[in-house]
């Protein structure tokens, strides 16, 4: 069965699943030939395999930040921002020519949770993330406090809609393909509809990061079989 990874496998389907460490090693090097494992195993940690595995990584994804090169072209701005202070710089930019900056859709406060979770990777280790579910991590850590208020600046700066907590996060689509915004946070799997909206307006980049270390590959966010 296809399910959200981590912190929805572990603690509320546990006792439904069975460990699936003995057909994992029953096909030699299948483990190393997949990644993204800690997602789907008890505590956030499969150490290597040793630990109690119940879940398969079958995809992965990661958030990009779609541009509208024609509103940076009319603001100014001559590429997309490669940190939190590069984008709220720009964002003086593009409110000042009456652009909105960033689409946002937070009712279920998913814009806010995608950007945030993208962001701590920029501030955590390997190995932080079983810290903090083993309980040896405080949720008032720098590392989990740092990337939230960093986001907090771009409600507090204006740059994300006014109405954003009202308009759910495929809203924010609606913004950006519209030619109302310059930028929007989301999946790949958009690509094709912002393609068809904006043409060769389109632009696509990593996300900007808050913090000082910006590690390398594809960020997994979701999901696993069990």
């Amino acid at each position: 069965m296809l399910v959200y990874s981590g912190g929805y496998t572990t603690p509320y389907m546990l006792s439904s699943l069975e460990k699936l460490n003995s057909l994992v090693d029953a096909t030699p090097g299948f483990y190393k030939s997949q990644t993204a494992w800690d997602l789907s195993c008890l505590g956030l940690n499969c150490k290597s395999g040793a630990g109690d595995i119940y879940g398969i990584p079958n995809d992965q994804g990661t958030y990009g930040l779609f541009y509208n090169k024609s509103l940076f072209k009319k603001a100014g701005i001559a590429a997309p921002p490669k940190t939190y202070n590069q984008l709220l710089a720009d964002c003086k930019k593009f409110k000042a020519k009456g652009i909105l900056p960033l689409a946002y859709g937070d009712r279920d406060g998913y814009s806010t949770d995608n950007w945030v979770t993208y962001d701590y990777s920029s501030y955590m280790a390997p190995g932080d993330i079983a810290k903090v579910d083993a309980q040896k991590m405080k949720y008032a850590d720098p590392k989990l406090v740092k990337p939230l208020q960093a986001l907090v600046k771009f409600k507090q700066q204006g740059c994300v809609n006014a109405d954003a907590s009202t308009h759910e996060n495929n809203d924010a689509n609606t913004y950006f393909t519209s030619g109302k915004a310059a930028m929007v946070q989301m999946f790949p799997f958009v690509i094709k509809s912002c393609e068809q909206a904006l043409g060769t307006k389109l632009g696509l980049t990593s996300l900007p990061q808050s913090g000082p270390a910006i590690p390398a590959g594809p960020r997994p966010t979701r999901s696993t079989t069990g």
